[in-house]
């Protein structure tokens, strides 16, 4: 039975998890490390009061984000009555689902118990148990809890986020998000709208007019492309500001004879005619070349309905395509709120242009010379991007119209950007072709997601998102993800996890399972000073048929810390979801910070302490997989006292290690004072030495000495 309770999430965001690489050289399209995994994600309280729709990209170990900012929606109709007594009003716009910049009055979010968007799993949500400690708290972004999200086994796909609101000319809108966790289906997520005359102008349940009519509606959505915040904070502007999104541009295809595709689409273009001197396409990494923002991103249409009567696929659509600058009066929702205001909204909706091509194709694609002009980059980058429907007519209550749309991400693999920083090098003709081929793989990922709706034996498209849809037939579904325990343990970590081999197949109602894999992650972020180094790893597949739910790894070296995560794989070999049951430094959002490494036995004498990192420093901290301030002091007999003082001898911190399995003790960097100490050298000293039976352990105390650099 669907369970389903809810949660009050303000915002909406989706970011790619770039997956691992085996970094060689060469490029392993097997395994590269932006292989355009998508999520939503859910920063709650952002730009409070109204609803964010971002899209994020994740450079999976570091942190790099690439976001399309979804405005939301812009509604707009012609002779407007408010009432069947009311005057005419010959134009009236508004806005649905918006992120920002709001009109008060002019949507309505609908909610139960206070809810703006619920999300739903089609599986239970995995626990997580990390030295002995359920993670039940995890989320995936500032405090918002998915590991509490509800579960409904009838939605057609892995996960379900949806909301709706009212707006102020009686027209609601639904947008429902579906997302799926098979490996060759991550790097779409489809989003539909349906937009129902209810005859309701506000919040409440209350139908204001139950005789609304509505004539010329047209209607946005907008976004605008910010490709990477990394990669953006490395490109500074003459004033010394951090240019994210300053150089992100955007084009449309679709108006072209031949097009056999509809994308907005968004890419890190040249700054240098503005910001900067030197190239910057791709924001190349100043030591290496490699280029840190190669995605593209973009919102394809896949299916626009005639009218409220009429289902079939109406191939004009969108109507028009429109930029305009961030903020300013380019953008539509700035205009609304008054008569001139929303006419100006509705003539620029309804006016059938199209974005103009910014450069030649041919040359684009071969990477030549002047393939991009200065004009163009100069007045086109930074700008909101919004595709037009219309126009319809809803002739009454009840009536409605449905936009299935698909949000995509292309880019070339981590593996071959490093390859290209090296060889040929930014700027180099070479370089460009290979950094533009991401835009043909956007638009493969867009195909892919047209195709999962053709059902192939009767020959038809049906664009249908119910269970048992022709997409939720073409889509294999995943085996569940499993809940995950591992623990430290002497000289090993032990790494535990559910058994899902007699799991039933959505599709088929028949057990495939087929065996499991254990990843483990060594390196506490991805670092830029040494990119080819893995930041995660397989180290466990079982043999067909074994349904062994542990494995010890015992290729790990006391001192360091390990994150884990554990996957099932079906007999197609389709693998779950990576990221579900997973915990990985920082400490913030979603990944959460709790590691395990190997222990040794506690020490039966008193001898020389080993204090790791030392010295400690930022880059000691990469390179130890230690968390950032933590030094720990490793040695130790099974109970002793450690303090530590100052080079002028006083003391600083004392630590009581408690009778024990382990043989170290974890040190923050602060006084018992609670103040945080600076750089210099600083001495340890270990007495009141016990073993496990409570005698004292001869030999003591027992001196080191440590530096800090800050």
């Amino acid at each position: 039975m669907a369970v389903r309770s809810k949660l009050t999430l303000m915002t909406f965001a989706l970011v790619l998890l770039c997956g691992p690489a085996v970094l060689s050289g060469q490029e392993d399209d097997t395994k590269p490390l932006w292989n355009n995994k998508l999520r939503w994600d859910v920063p709650a309280g952002h730009y409070s009061g109204s609803l964010l729709h971002d899209i994020e990209y994740a450079v999976y170990e570091e942190g790099s984000r690439t976001i399309i900012s979804q405005w939301g929606i812009v509604l707009a109709a012609r002779n407007f009555k408010e009432c069947s007594s009311c005057d005419v009003v010959p134009y009236k716009a508004s806005q649905a689902l918006y992120k920002k910049q709001s009109v008060g009055d002019s949507y309505f979010p609908v909610s139960e118990e206070g809810d703006v968007f619920q999300k739903y799993w089609r599986d239970p949500f995995p626990d997580l148990w990390v030295l002995d400690v359920n993670l039940d708290n995890r989320n995936w972004n500032d405090g918002v809890l998915d590991r509490n999200d509800d579960f409904d086994e009838n939605i057609s796909a892995d996960q379900l986020v949806t909301g709706t609101a009212n707006s102020s000319i009686g027209l609601s809108v639904t947008q429902n998000a579906y997302i799926w966790t098979n490996p060759e289906f991550e790097d779409f997520i489809i989003v539909e709208y349906i937009l129902t005359n209810t005859g309701n102008y506000d919040a409440d349940a209350t139908i204001e007019n139950p005789d609304n009519q509505l004539h010329e509606v047209y209607f946005g959505l907008q976004s605008a492309s910010q490709v990477s915040s990394l990669g953006g904070q490395l490109v500074v502007s003459e004033n010394g500001g951090i240019m994210r999104g300053n150089d992100d541009w955007i084009d449309y295809y679709g108006d072209q004879p031949g097009d056999s595709l509809k994308v907005i689409y968004g890419w890190d273009g040249d700054a240098h005619m503005t910001f900067a001197s030197e190239f910057d396409e791709a924001d190349p990494l100043a030591f290496t070349g490699q280029p840190l923002s190669p995605q593209y991103i973009g919102r394809a249409l896949l299916y626009a309905q005639t009218s409220p009567t009429d289902l079939t696929n109406d191939t004009n659509q969108p109507v028009t395509t429109h930029f305009g600058h961030w903020g300013s009066e380019g953008n539509l929702i700035v205009r609304t709120g008054t008569v001139e205001g929303d006419g100006s909204v509705h003539g620029e909706l309804s006016s059938g242009t199209h974005i103009p091509e910014p450069f030649d194709p041919t040359a684009w694609a071969a990477g030549e010379e002047g393939a991009y002009s200065d004009a163009y980059a100069t007045d086109k980058h930074l700008k909101t991007a919004t595709l037009a429907f219309g126009p319809y007519e809803f002739t009454a209550v009840g009536q409605s119209v449905r936009i299935v749309t698909c949000l995509a991400v292309g880019s070339i693999s981590f593996a071959r950007a490093i390859q290209l920083g090296l060889n040929p090098g930014p700027g180099t003709a070479a370089y460009l072709q290979a950094i533009r081929s991401g835009r043909d793989s956007l638009f493969a990922a867009v195909s892919k997601a047209k195709r999962a709706f053709y059902d192939a034996q009767a020959g038809i498209w049906d664009f249908s998102l119910e269970k048992g849809s022709v997409i939720d037939r073409n889509i294999k579904d995943p085996l569940p993800v499993p809940s995950v325990h591992y623990n430290s343990e002497s000289g090993h970590v032990r790494i535990s996890w559910q058994d899902v081999s007699q799991e039933l197949d959505h599709d088929t109602g028949l057990p495939d399972w087929a065996g499991y894999r254990v990843y483990r992650r060594a390196a506490p972020q991805f670092d830029l000073n040494n990119p080819t180094v893995d930041v995660l790893e397989m180290i466990y597949e079982s043999e067909s048929g074994d349904t062994t739910t542990h494995y010890e790894d015992n290729d790990v070296t006391v001192g360091r810390n390990y994150w884990y995560m554990v996957t099932a794989f079906d007999q197609d070999g389709i693998e779950s979801h990576r990221f579900l049951n997973r915990a990985t430094p920082g400490g913030t959002g979603y990944e959460t910070n709790q590691s395990a490494g190997p222990l040794m036995p506690p020490a039966d004498t008193l001898q020389q302490v080993v204090i790791v990192p030392n010295p400690y420093h930022t880059h000691a901290v990469r390179l130890s997989e230690l968390s950032l301030n933590e030094l720990k002091f490793f040695n130790l007999p099974w109970a002793c006292r450690v303090m530590i003082y100052s080079q002028t001898g006083d003391l600083l911190k004392t630590i009581e290690k408690e009778p024990g399995a382990s043989n170290y003790v974890l040190w923050n960097q602060y006084t018992d004072a609670g103040q945080p100490v600076v750089s210099g050298l600083y001495i340890v000293v270990v007495d009141q030495a016990e073993d496990k039976h409570g005698q004292p352990l001869k030999g003591g105390p027992v001196m080191g000495k440590f530096v800090i650099i800050r």
